[in-house]
């Protein structure tokens, strides 16, 4: 298990894995409340965020809780990476069940994994593990 995660870090260490240096994250928050022309709040409404460049869209209904994503760290290959194979195999080999495990427990990273909230192993970090999904 060590081996495998190690593998990884030498991965990210010897460059084979990178993000674009061009890449930026964008982030936004948005509040406010769904209205009609006399001022009373329209239940039920949905909101859509969507990004210009992107693409990416993200939305919410009124009164439905919403759902998020859990965990992960954005990982990327870079399109100036001269070794993308490698990259890409690193990436694979970060965001593997042992590997998200190892980072849950270790570093703190939630796992993206949703299986891993099930597992004994992750219970003693993660106390509220079953109010994650």
């Amino acid at each position: 298990m060590q081996r495998t995660l190690k593998t990884c870090v030498w991965a990210v260490l010897a460059g084979a894995l990178a993000a674009s240096a061009a890449a930026q994250t964008s982030t936004a928050t948005i509040h406010g409340k769904v209205t009609n022309e006399q001022g009373a709040v329209l239940g039920g409404s949905t909101i859509q965020a969507t990004g210009t460049e992107s693409g990416f869209h993200q939305s919410v209904t009124a009164g439905v809780p919403a759902k998020v994503t859990i965990g992960g760290i954005d990982l990327a290959v870079s399109s100036y990476s001269q070794h993308k194979d490698l990259a890409f195999q690193a990436a694979l080999c970060l965001r593997n069940r042992e590997n998200q495990l190892i980072g849950a427990n270790v570093g703190g990273v939630p796992p993206t994994i949703a299986s891993l909230y099930n597992d004994p192993k992750l219970f003693a970090n993660y106390p509220f593990h079953a109010d994650i999904l």
